[in-house]
């Protein structure tokens, strides 16, 4: 998977867990931090090989 992929499984992420917990922004950060994370080291991963 690449980037933009895991920046929207972690955007959605943070979106359901923002409308469950009515704290919507900070998910939504909280996601989006979590998907540039896993993208980033899927990257620099697959550079490697």
């Amino acid at each position: 998977m690449n980037m933009g992929t895991w920046i929207a499984i972690g955007t959605g992420v943070g979106v359901a867990i923002g409308v469950a917990t009515d704290e919507l922004s900070t998910w939504i950060a909280v996601g989006v931090g979590i998907g540039v994370a896993l993208g980033a080291t899927t990257f620099l991963r697959n550079t490697d090989n």
